[in-house]
């Protein structure tokens, strides 16, 4: 499993390639750090409840793009944000930020 830690010591190698003139691999894992990071799950944000013709719905979003999940939609409760491709922490039980 990726964690933080792992991201961060990632950065700090592109970093280091960064200083050394070595731009081309410096972007690289910077990149793969950015993609690596989508990996840690992230809870969703903004829950709500709304009432549509009589019928309560809930609704969230990914906390990276801001992409809104209805819970009438296919993508509720997907594992991955289906625009940026952020992992998804949907327990109701944590802060939601």
């Amino acid at each position: 499993m990726i964690t933080l830690q792992d991201i961060k010591h990632l950065d700090s190698i592109a970093s280091a390639h960064k200083r050394h003139g070595d731009e081309n691999n410096a972007k690289l894992l910077h990149e793969a750090a950015v993609i690596l990071s989508k990996e840690i799950p992230a809870q969703v944000t903004d829950r709500d409840s709304f009432e549509y013709s009589g019928i309560r719905f809930k609704s969230a979003r990914c906390p990276a793009c801001r992409t809104r999940y209805d819970e009438d939609d296919d993508r509720w409760l997907s594992k991955y944000c289906t625009i940026c491709g952020q992992q998804l922490d949907w327990n109701e039980d944590a802060n939601d930020g």
